[in-house]
């Protein structure tokens, strides 16, 4: 009996070899990139990893560094959110790029187009490109090592709550706390700084734009701060989706925010530029350029954030150039005041503080916006004219006449000599004669008319 076990030994041992041996390779399908993806999820995915079989998605005929690879393509992955889905990858083994006419694959061309797949020798591995890109994005990622938090808390924190493990609720919080210290820090250190150079601002308005500047540029950079160190918490890509997207909205909206209000600060700068001239053409134009690059900063930051979302913004300015014709014809009258506005600081037939008569009314003109010019009539009401109406109307500047005409009726008794009455009408032509600012070369002073009384 000893003697048949002594024999079947090697024989069980050879089949237990060749049953492994086999699971391996149906655990293991690289026929497509499909294929490949989802063998690498399969055993890196979930909490116990095989990073053996993990690591055969990668060609470099080192196990050890196919192991590591597989490892450090997870943290960066999960890092940035990105969620690996096999089924939304070519299922075809002899997939071929249109663009370069290979077998290679991109699997995030907008996010991580280092990482791709590539078939070599009838097999899909990663590509020779990710081989190298890998440790460099993990280098940049994990500029302390990806377990710089793990080393510094017990090993009893390796116990999970709620899907995750207690040293990274303790890890969340630490980066929390550290954020806001330093937000207030930086909020004090700014304050601080503004008003000690207060002095240098030449009106309260200065100033108070750039306090209100300081809070939306602190937490820009808190922003910044907390998504550099949230990846050494190590969390799952489902879960660092939700706070990458978080941050692709936030930061482009709090930098949209400080650069909206950092407008106001040149608004007065240029303000200041356009006293010094004599024109108050420049009056007029600072306003209305303030106003355009503060929608042209909404528009970019909008832009922006939409990008961040995934969104096609070329498919989406396409729609709208296809959909302008039919928003031009619901919005013609919007259109035409903002092109008559254009007309009247090209043709400027008016400026702000002119007198102007248009269409029976008389004002001072107050300001000229996007839609309509604003007149400050003589019962101190404002009238708001489209300016596209006033690009077609006649306009009558009274403001720039060098000289008001005055028109008046003396009347004298009926028993005054005519003698008197030539002299009476000499001396008021000398008198015109001698003031410094009425127009000497065309003046009537005469005898009009007789009425019933004089």
């Amino acid at each position: 009996m000893k003697r048949f076990l002594f024999l079947i030994s090697p024989l069980i041992c050879l089949l237990s070899l060749l049953a492994n041996e086999a699971a391996s390779q149906d655990s293991v399908n690289l026929s497509s990139p499909s294929r490949t993806i989802a063998t690498y999820t399969k055993h890196i995915g979930g909490d116990q990893y095989e990073l053996s079989l993990a690591g055969k998605c990668f060609n470099t005929g080192d196990q050890d560094k196919n192991e590591s690879l597989a490892w450090e393509l997870k943290q960066v992955l999960d890092a940035k959110g990105l969620v690996l889905r096999p089924a939304e990858l070519p299922s075809d083994s002899a997939y071929l790029d249109t663009v370069t006419q290979k077998h290679h694959y991109v699997i995030f061309p907008e996010e991580l187009p280092q990482i791709s797949l590539q078939r070599q020798n009838g097999r899909w591995y990663f590509s020779e490109e990710t081989v190298k890109a890998v440790p460099k994005l993990h280098n940049t990622i994990f500029p302390f090592g990806s377990d710089f938090l793990v080393n510094i808390f017990p090993e009893s924190s390796q116990k999970k709550f709620l899907g995750l493990r207690l040293w990274q609720y303790f890890g969340f919080i630490c980066i929390i706390a550290l954020s806001l210290l330093i937000y207030f820090g930086l909020l004090h250190l700014l304050t601080y700084l503004v008003h000690r150079y207060s002095s240098l601002f030449e009106t309260k308005r200065e100033y108070a734009i750039l306090r209100s500047i300081i809070k939306p540029f602190s937490g820009f950079l808190i922003l910044f701060l907390i998504r550099f160190l949230l990846p050494v918490l190590q969390l799952s890509a489902s879960l660092n989706l939700y706070f990458v997207t978080t941050f692709d909205v936030l930061q482009p909206l709090i930098a949209v925010l400080a650069v909206y209000r950092s407008i106001d600060m040149c608004d007065l700068y240029l303000k200041g530029l356009a006293e010094k001239t004599e024109s108050t053409l420049d009056d007029q134009l600072v306003p209305l350029l303030r106003k355009i690059l503060k929608v042209v900063v909404i528009i970019i930051g909008g832009l922006f954030i939409l990008q961040n979302l995934n969104f096609n913004i070329t498919t989406w300015l396409t729609g709208i150039s296809i959909g302008g014709l039919a928003f031009a014809l619901a919005a013609q009258d919007t259109i035409k005041n903002f092109f008559g506005s254009l007309m009247i600081f090209v043709d400027r037939p008016f400026q702000i503080g002119d007198w102007i008569n248009f269409d029976g009314t008389d004002g001072t003109v107050e300001e000229v916006g996007f839609r309509s010019t604003r007149v400050r009539t003589f019962a101190n009401s404002v009238v708001s004219i489209p300016n596209g109406r006033i690009a077609d109307m006649k306009v009558d500047n009274l403001g720039l006449r060098k000289y008001r005409r005055f028109y008046t009726e003396i009347a004298l008794p009926f028993h005054t000599p005519p003698h008197l009455i030539e002299a009476y009408i000499e001396g008021l032509r000398d008198y015109v004669r001698q003031q410094p600012n009425t127009r000497k070369d065309f003046f009537e002073i005469h005898l009009n008319s007789m009425t019933d009384h004089s």
